[in-house]
């Protein structure tokens, strides 16, 4: 599924990124589906330093 490709992507298990998006979801809710919402926190992320844009490939 779609989880383990983006775990693949960010070097964890399937299981972390389940257990990070039902952490999103108990914090922000609906405003996930809210395209706005979404895109400011990206922009937080990213000021932040946390949203890497080319990660590590895998040798």
């Amino acid at each position: 599924g779609r989880r383990d490709e983006i775990a693949a992507e960010l070097f964890v298990s399937p299981s972390t990124v389940r257990y990070r998006l039902r952490q999103l979801r108990d914090l922000y809710g609906d405003r996930l589906q809210d395209p706005r919402s979404i895109a400011e926190l990206t922009v937080a992320l990213a000021d932040r330093g946390a949203v890497v844009a080319d990660p590590p490939q895998r040798e």
